[in-house]
């Protein structure tokens, strides 16, 4: 099966939903009671604000990659930040 990568728009987010509330599923089963972990209910509508906010204002992409028949089977978010105190 072949896979393009498309840059998503806001109204593509709700494909990167089941991603990221899988995601922080599997983080909570990993860390038990160890580690405050969010609900992914929560933690969705937390990530999902900062991405809107991010494509909005030009601080990041989200990227989707897509299967030949349309299904989208991953992401990756960037955001772009100033430069920290060892590099440039």
């Amino acid at each position: 099966m072949a896979y393009r990568i498309e840059k998503a728009h806001i109204r593509d987010l709700k494909r990167v939903k089941p991603f990221w509330k899988g995601m922080v599923r599997q983080i909570r089963e990993v860390t038990g009671d160890d580690w405050p972990v969010r609900d992914p209910d929560e933690s969705w509508q937390r990530r999902h604000q900062e991405y809107l906010t991010w494509l909005n204002d030009g601080a990041g992409v989200v990227f989707l990659a897509v299967a030949d028949d349309g299904e989208a089977v991953g992401y990756a978010a960037v955001r772009f930040t100033v430069s920290g105190s060892a590099f440039d």
